[in-house]
């Protein structure tokens, strides 16, 4: 690692590397090019692909250990999507940028989305089936969510509203009861719960 390390104190100066700044304070290209290096410096990449051909050796395997942890796919930019999903734009955003979005301003991009004759009648039933559930997101005040958020990072409140959602997108016909704790009902949207569900699908929603 010390090799890599004095790689790049000395190359620094070719590219204008703030090597006294703090990794807090550098840009996001500056990251980018620690991980991934350039004509002067090998990157963090390939430090450890490096380690990877040496697991072999219990030291390498000692320091995979110490270091590995959960980082950005430098391939899909956190998206986890495959790069052939990303080529497919709709005025102008993929996939990866429309999870981004809070659900809230997600709706209103489907409100406005404009599209041709021949487009809007092959997405016609996949748009009914988006802003539905977008909808009922919003009914149960899960607005501020994104669709690419992490299930174990939700609260118990959040993941019991999401469960209710599913339910009230499955176009139920047969009247349900459900019930939620005071927490979850004294989270913010869900009031209009009870209304959602009885719009929706006949149901009801009873805080205990």
């Amino acid at each position: 690692m010390g090799e890599y390390k004095e790689a790049l104190i000395k190359a620094s100066r070719k590219f204008s590397f703030p090597v006294h700044k703090p990794v807090s304070d550098l840009t996001d290209e500056q990251i980018e090019l620690l991980w991934t290096g350039n004509e002067h410096f090998y990157g963090i990449n390939e430090f450890f692909k490096m380690v990877e051909q040496n697991l072999y050796k219990v030291q390498y395997r000692v320091m995979q250990a110490r270091y590995r942890g959960r980082t950005v796919c430098p391939t899909c930019h956190g998206g986890r999507l495959r790069k052939e999903a990303t080529y497919v734009k709709v005025n102008g955003l993929g996939i990866s940028e429309l999870v981004d979005m809070p659900v809230e301003k997600l709706k209103v991009w489907f409100d406005n989305l404009e599209l041709s004759e021949y487009q809007q009648q092959v997405a016609k039933r996949i748009l009914i089936e988006i802003n539905h559930r977008l909808k009922t997101l919003l009914d149960v005040g899960l607005g501020y969510l994104t669709l690419n958020r992490v299930a174990n990072t939700l609260s118990g409140g959040e993941s019991q509203r999401i469960q209710l959602t599913r339910t009230l997108g499955s176009n139920l016909t047969n009247s349900s009861t459900f019930s939620t704790n005071r927490a979850s009902a004294s989270m913010p949207g869900i009031p209009t719960a009870p209304s959602a569900c009885s719009m929706s699908c006949g149901t009801s929603a009873t805080p205990w």
